[in-house]
C-alpha cells in the first residue's frame, strides 16, 4: 500500500515519485523547519510535511496494531478524530463500518479527501461543527492528543459522543518531547496523569500493543 500512496502522493503534490520518496527520507528536518517557520496555528495549513511523514508512518503493520481490538467489527459508526491521511478510516471502512473522519483544515486533510476519491472509498468528512451532531460506537485518536492545546478538553467532549459500552482506541498518552519532535507539545506532559485517571475512571482500559516507542490503549466505556 505504501508504494501506491507514494504514487498518489506524488500526483497530489505535483512532483515525481523519486522526489516524493526523497522528501519522505528527509522529512524530519523539513517538518522541524516548517514548524519553526509557521508555528502551532499555521503549520498544518502551509506544509506538506505531514503528508511525507504519514505515508511512511502509516505502514500496514502499525495500522493493524492500532485497530487490532476491532479488526472483526462491522456495521458500526466510527469517528476517526485527527484522521491524518485517512489510512485508519479506509481500513475500517473496508470492514463494513460507517466511518466519519475529522481533522483540522490542512494540506493533510486535502490529501485524505484526494485519496478517498482516487481509491473509491465513502469516508464521511466532517467539519468541526458537525462532529458532535451524532453518537459513535467507536472513537479513534491515533497520535493526536500530544498535538492538541489542552487535550483534556477534547477528551471530555469526545467522551460524551461515545455510546455506553463503546470503544475508544488511543495512542499519545505517552510520547517523546524534544527538539526532534516540536509538534509534541511539551505542556501536554502535565496532562499524562490526568488522562490516565480520566480513562481509568470512565473506561475499562487495557494495553493493546506496547513497544519502546508507543502504547496503544483500548478503552471500553463503562
Amino acid at each position: 500500500m505504501t508504494t501506491e500512496l507514494i504514487k498518489l502522493g506524488a500526483e497530489f503534490v505535483g512532483i515525481t515519485k523519486e522526489e516524493f520518496k526523497n522528501r519522505m527520507n528527509n522529512n524530519p528536518e523539513r517538518a522541524i523547519n516548517d514548524w519553526n517557520k509557521y508555528g502551532i496555528i499555521e503549520y498544518d495549513k502551509h506544509t506538506d510535511a505531514n503528508i511525507y511523514g504519514l505515508v511512511g508512518f502509516n505502514d500496514d503493520e502499525r495500522i493493524d496494531n492500532i485497530i487490532h481490538y476491532i479488526r472483526n467489527v462491522s456495521g458500526k459508526n466510527i469517528l476517526d478524530f485527527g484522521g491524518g491521511i485517512g489510512t485508519i478510516s479506509r481500513k475500517l471502512e473496508e470492514q463494513g463500518n460507517t466511518v466519519y473522519y475529522y481533522d483540522i483544515p490542512s494540506r493533510t486533510q486535502n490529501f485524505a479527501i484526494f485519496l478517498t476519491k482516487k481509491l473509491n472509498y465513502n469516508t464521511i468528512f466532517l467539519k468541526a461543527e458537525e462532529v458532535d451532531k451524532r453518537k459513535y460506537d467507536i472513537i479513534i485518536t491515533a497520535d493526536v492528543l500530544e498535538h492538541l492545546i489542552n487535550p483534556l478538553t477534547y477528551v471530555k467532549v469526545l467522551h460524551e459522543l461515545l455510546v455506553p459500552g463503546g470503544i475508544w482506541i488511543t495512542t499519545g498518552l505517552n510520547f517523546s518531547v524534544g527538539s526532534h519532535t516540536p509538534m509534541h507539545l511539551e505542556e501536554n506532559t502535565r496532562f499524562l496523569k490526568t488522562h490516565n485517571e480520566f480513562f481509568n475512571k470512565y473506561y475499562r482500559t487495557q494495553y493493546l500493543h506496547v513497544t519502546p516507542k508507543e502504547i496503544i490503549y483500548g478503552c471500553v466505556k463503562r
